[in-house]
């Protein structure tokens, strides 16, 4: 980001930013990429509640990492 332009007010506050279209570009991949994954690992968490959840209701006590061990050992 060596190519950042900054246009300022009348005070030299800076209220806008210009870079090149390539480095946009990296920036919404990024952005993008890291919206995915935060889907993905909200979805991973939500079913692990949910499961916990439906053991514990189940009488089905079991410590969060004797799940995760159960969960690796699974064939996929």
């Amino acid at each position: 980001m060596n190519n950042v332009k900054y246009i300022t007010n009348e005070k030299g506050k800076p209220v806008e930013v210009i870079l090149p279209f390539k480095e946009y570009e990296d920036l919404v991949d990024f952005r993008n990429n890291y919206e995915e994954r935060l889907r993905i690992l909200t979805s991973i968490k939500k079913g692990a509640e949910e499961i916990i959840h439906d053991r514990i209701g189940n009488h089905l006590n079991q410590e969060l990492s004797e799940f995760i061990d159960e969960l690796e050992d699974h064939p996929h």
